[in-house]
Protein backbone atom coordinates (compact mmCIF):
# COMPACT_ATOMS: atom_id res chain seq x y z
CA UNK A 1 0.00 0.00 0.00
CA UNK A 2 1.37 3.27 -0.69
CA UNK A 3 2.04 6.35 1.93
CA UNK A 4 -0.89 8.59 0.43
CA UNK A 5 -3.10 5.56 0.36
CA UNK A 6 -2.67 4.64 4.08
CA UNK A 7 -3.23 8.51 5.25
CA UNK A 8 -6.38 8.86 2.89
CA UNK A 9 -7.76 5.22 4.13
CA UNK A 10 -6.26 4.17 7.25
CA UNK A 11 -5.92 5.22 10.93
CA UNK A 12 -2.45 6.66 12.10
CA UNK A 13 -0.38 9.39 14.37
CA UNK A 14 2.54 10.70 14.52
CA UNK A 15 4.86 9.17 17.08
CA UNK A 16 8.62 9.77 18.48
CA UNK A 17 11.08 6.76 18.16
CA UNK A 18 12.75 7.78 21.27
CA UNK A 19 14.28 4.25 21.85
CA UNK A 20 15.78 3.44 18.65
CA UNK A 21 17.13 6.79 17.35
CA UNK A 22 19.41 9.23 19.49
CA UNK A 23 18.04 13.10 20.10
CA UNK A 24 19.02 15.74 17.87
CA UNK A 25 19.79 18.99 20.27
CA UNK A 26 17.58 22.19 18.84
CA UNK A 27 19.28 24.77 21.28
CA UNK A 28 18.80 23.10 24.81
CA UNK A 29 15.69 20.96 23.70
CA UNK A 30 16.50 17.46 22.59
CA UNK A 31 14.05 16.39 19.09
CA UNK A 32 13.75 12.69 18.30
CA UNK A 33 12.94 11.09 14.77
CA UNK A 34 9.43 11.57 13.55
CA UNK A 35 7.75 7.89 12.59
CA UNK A 36 4.42 7.33 11.18
CA UNK A 37 2.35 4.27 13.15
CA UNK A 38 -0.80 2.88 11.62
CA UNK A 39 -3.59 1.18 13.29
CA UNK A 40 -3.20 -2.45 13.49
CA UNK A 41 -0.11 -2.54 11.61
CA UNK A 42 3.51 -3.69 13.54
CA UNK A 43 6.46 -1.34 13.04
CA UNK A 44 5.92 2.23 12.03
CA UNK A 45 7.29 3.91 9.48
CA UNK A 46 9.93 6.55 10.16
CA UNK A 47 10.29 9.43 8.10
CA UNK A 48 12.97 10.48 5.59
CA UNK A 49 13.88 7.17 4.70
CA UNK A 50 15.89 7.44 1.42
CA UNK A 51 15.64 9.57 -1.36
CA UNK A 52 15.97 13.17 -1.31
CA UNK A 53 13.46 13.29 1.94
CA UNK A 54 15.15 14.04 5.11
CA UNK A 55 13.86 12.62 8.67
CA UNK A 56 11.76 14.92 10.61
CA UNK A 57 12.67 15.81 14.03
CA UNK A 58 9.78 16.64 16.90
CA UNK A 59 9.98 17.06 20.58
CA UNK A 60 7.00 15.33 22.23
CA UNK A 61 4.95 18.61 22.60
CA UNK A 62 5.05 19.41 19.08
CA UNK A 63 4.21 16.10 18.03
CA UNK A 64 1.10 15.62 20.76
CA UNK A 65 -0.18 19.66 19.27
CA UNK A 66 0.28 18.14 15.71
CA UNK A 67 -1.54 15.15 16.32
CA UNK A 68 -4.40 16.79 18.30
CA UNK A 69 -4.58 19.20 15.39
CA UNK A 70 -5.42 16.41 13.45
CA UNK A 71 -8.11 15.36 16.09
CA UNK A 72 -6.15 12.64 18.05
CA UNK A 73 -5.90 12.78 21.93
CA UNK A 74 -3.12 11.58 23.92
CA UNK A 75 -5.75 8.31 24.14
CA UNK A 76 -6.20 8.19 20.67
CA UNK A 77 -2.32 7.90 19.92
CA UNK A 78 -1.88 5.18 22.49
CA UNK A 79 -4.87 2.99 21.23
CA UNK A 80 -3.12 3.20 18.05
CA UNK A 81 0.08 2.90 18.88
CA UNK A 82 -1.10 -0.02 20.97
CA UNK A 83 -2.75 -1.64 18.41
CA UNK A 84 0.62 -1.31 16.26
CA UNK A 85 2.31 -3.12 19.49
CA UNK A 86 -0.05 -6.04 19.39
CA UNK A 87 -0.49 -6.70 15.54
CA UNK A 88 1.32 -9.45 14.35
CA UNK A 89 4.24 -9.30 11.61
Amino acid sequence: MQAAQIIAEREWVYWLDMNDSKPVMEGDNPVFRVCIVVAGENGFHPTGCGGKKEPWYWDEEFCAETNCRRGYTPEDMMRVVGSSLMAKS
